[in-house]
């Protein structure tokens, strides 16, 4: 009986260790790679969260969306990425930059893709964000 109990632990661990295994060295597939769902200019999609923030959260909220728009601020995080705000004053999204090394500056018109992580203090926000080429 003790030795059943014993082979039991031991096929439990085995398995438990080869999906700990598999899920630790799993590919991680980034905003880069990913499709986008939707394509919107900045100021627009600002819009339609002061609008109606529930029916924009339905729309856009956890995937994978292009925003086109003017930059109006750059600002290096804590991690080294860049942040970057796109439309104007009153309607913005801010993007969370999910590369380093790229040259941005203010007033320049760009695309970024990333994943809509709903309305925050500063705007629209959008995490892992990538330039499209």
């Amino acid at each position: 009986m003790l030795k059943k109990i014993l082979m039991v632990v031991v096929v439990c661990g085995a398995i438990g260790g080869a999906t700990g295994y598999y899920l630790w060295n799993k590919k991680v597939v980034s905003n880069q790679e990913k499709k986008s769902d939707t394509r919107i200019d900045a100021i627009a999609l600002a819009q339609e969260y002061a609008a109606n923030e529930a029916k924009a959260n339905e729309k856009y909220l956890n995937k994978i969306i292009e925003v086109s728009g003017t930059i109006t601020e750059t600002e290096n995080g804590q991690d080294g990425h860049m942040m970057i705000v796109l439309g104007n004053t009153d309607h913005s999204v801010q993007c969370a930059m999910g590369e380093t090394g790229v040259p941005l500056a203010k007033g320049q018109t760009v695309a970024v893709k990333g994943s809509c992580t709903g309305n925050g203090m500063m705007g629209v926000s959008l995490s892992d964000c990538y330039i499209v080429k």
